[in-house]
């Protein structure tokens, strides 16, 4: 009887830590996102998203179509890496931080 107490309690900690990490995971979605569309509206406001270059440009109008897509649903779309779309969307927020000047 005792085993099977603490395997139960070993598979609830078990779910709840993989409940918690997949919520960790959406907080960080979700705010990475919003980041990524201040920076966006930023640029369009200030000079206007086509003072992008094209592959950025194409960035920033997908980000700003689907608002709620993962990095990696995002680059599914693009066709290209996860890490490809983050260093580009890094420039982005990059180019939308030196508008501040």
């Amino acid at each position: 009887a005792y085993v099977r107490r603490v395997d139960e309690r070993n598979k609830s900690n078990s779910a709840n830590r993989q409940k918690n990490c997949q919520l960790a995971n959406l907080d960080k979605t979700i705010d990475a996102s919003i980041r990524q569309l201040e920076a966006i509206a930023k640029i369009e406001s200030r000079v206007g998203l086509s003072a992008l270059p094209a592959n950025l440009y194409e960035t920033a109008v997908a980000r700003k179509e689907n608002p709620s897509l993962s990095i990696d649903q995002l680059a599914g779309l693009l066709h290209i890496t996860k890490s490809g779309l983050s260093h580009r969307l890094r420039r982005i927020e990059a180019y939308a931080a030196t508008l501040n000047v």
